[in-house]
This record gives C-alpha cells, sequence and structure tokens, in this order.
C-alpha cells in the first residue's frame, strides 16, 4: 500500500519538475522589450565604468549562444544594430548582471 502511495508522490514531484515557470526571466523581458521597440536605452556597467547604448528602430535582440559563465544562456543576450558611444555596433553580446533598464 506504501509503496503505491511513494510512487504517485514521485510521479507528482516529477511532473513539478516539468511544468513551466510563470513568469518569464528577466533577459527574455528585456529581449522582448527590445524587439517590440518599447526601450529606447539600455545603462551598461562594465568595469567600473557606465555605457548608455542607445536603440535603434532596427534594433533587435535574443538569448546568447555563448556557453561561458558570464554571458551564458540564461545569463546573456545578443544585440543587433545600437549606438554605443556615439558608434554604431553590429551585434555584441551582454551580461544581464551588467545591464539597467527603465519602460
Amino acid at each position: 500500500m506504501w509503496f503505491i502511495l511513494l510512487y504517485i508522490l514521485c510521479l507528482l514531484y516529477l511532473l513539478k519538475l516539468r511544468l513551466p515557470k510563470n513568469r518569464p526571466s528577466a533577459s527574455l523581458q528585456l529581449i522582448d522589450l527590445i524587439n517590440m521597440h518599447k526601450i529606447h536605452e539600455i545603462e551598461w556597467r562594465h568595469r567600473g565604468r557606465r555605457y548608455m547604448i542607445m536603440l535603434t528602430t532596427k534594433s533587435i535582440a535574443k538569448p546568447s549562444r555563448n556557453r561561458d559563465s558570464t554571458a551564458g544562456i540564461p545569463n546573456g543576450i545578443i544585440i543587433r544594430h545600437f549606438w554605443l558611444d556615439g558608434k554604431l555596433c553590429n551585434t555584441d553580446t551582454f551580461a544581464m548582471k551588467n545591464l539597467r533598464w527603465k519602460v
């Protein structure tokens, strides 16, 4: 009898692990804001300095493909077509822990 109860509890636990989370991560929220053009600038902190990333109408973002520890898949995004320090940049990857933005 207790084997059945244990089996059911294990199944429920496994189902709980496979269910999607209710809230999207910060990186997915930022990617959506950039792709929908609801945000125009992002503050980027790098080596003790603050930079302003100015987004254009062509700016798009997607999750990072890098697998290193600083800008890995859950921790980084790729932004295309943006201004940084007065220069038009094509593509770069940013770690989420260094980005700040306001909607």
